[in-house]
């Protein structure tokens, strides 16, 4: 990998833990990644956090662990699949099904 062009947080770590991000940007300086401090105190919303001059963009994007349950539910349901120890039924899943 050369680099990359965005970073997402998210989850509940990634979309409200301002410390954690800055630690992980820090670490991934060697990328180009600037936060901005100010932006970055933001929690449970979705933002761009990095400076405008940052090589790759920061972004913190909350999340919906129960739609993407339901969604995911809806599918196996409606296609007859059942879960075994393998799970990839969700591979093939089109992407957009659930809009």
């Amino acid at each position: 990998m050369n680099g990359v062009d965005a970073i997402a947080f998210t989850a509940g770590l990634g979309e409200n833990d301002d410390i954690t991000r800055k630690a992980i940007c820090e670490y991934l300086g060697y990328l180009g990644t600037e936060l901005d401090e100010v932006k970055n105190d933001v929690h449970g919303e979705t933002a761009i956090i990095s400076t405008d001059d940052s090589k790759v963009t920061l972004l913190c994007v909350p999340t919906n662990e129960e739609l993407m349950i339901a969604r995911d539910t809806l599918f196996l349901s409606k296609n007859n699949l059942k879960l075994t120890g393998d799970q990839t039924p969700f591979l093939n899943h089109p992407v957009g099904y659930f809009k």
